[in-house]
């Protein structure tokens, strides 16, 4: 048969080799910063049409909140659209007890829900921690620094055409998921829990 690499998370039954990005490492990693800095009320915010990595990314997230959080971190589906991230930013503003971080899933919806609660008079990091699981160009012009995960094309790359070589020399691979660990880029948008 014809070799086949899958670029992305493979969904269940799905018995091929895979590259993907290791999204419950990086969401237990970020919960666990939040634990790290007294945080107990905590959000995780991700597209109202969830990708299989935002379902990876709410397990590790789950699994790196601290026991000592407020009932269990809460879990966001926000929508597209400037009116429907307004929306969220309204909820969550209104929560109580007031969140003091958020993890948010994409870039983009990072970088509109940072502008929105800036908008709304949030002091990010004073008022509220924000961590953005990706990267991107746009939150490299954001102020402050947004906390976040950034990939590297090179080490991406690098691992890619390993897996090719392996297919070239072998013929096949075994159907086991190959994950990338992007880097921590602290940021200046966590920040220890706020005193209320």
């Amino acid at each position: 048969g014809l070799p086949v690499l899958l670029l992305g998370h493979r969904h269940e039954g799905v018995e091929l080799p895979a590259l993907d990005i290791d999204y419950f490492g990086i969401s237990q990693h970020a919960g666990r910063l939040f634990s790290a800095k007294g945080h107990e009320s905590v959000a995780l915010i991700f597209p109202e049409v969830p990708g299989a990595g935002d379902l990876l990314s709410q397990e590790g997230f789950l699994a790196g909140v601290s026991a000592k959080a407020v009932g269990r971190p809460l879990i966001v589906k926000c929508g597209e659209g400037r009116a429907k991230i307004a929306q969220t930013v309204r909820r969550l503003l209104r929560i109580s007890p007031k969140l003091s971080g958020v993890f948010v899933c994409g870039a983009d919806l990072a970088l509109a829900l940072c502008s929105c609660l800036v908008a709304s008079g949030v002091d990010i990091p004073r008022d509220i921690s924000v961590i953005a699981r990706d990267g991107s160009r746009a939150l490299d012009y954001f102020f402050p620094d947004v906390t976040r995960y950034l990939g590297s094309s090179s080490s991406e790359s690098r691992k890619l055409c390993a897996l090719i070589r392996d297919f070239a020399i072998h013929g096949a691979v075994r159907p086991t998921v190959h994950l990338i660990l992007p880097t921590f880029h602290p940021g200046e948008t966590l920040n220890l829990v706020p005193v209320r």
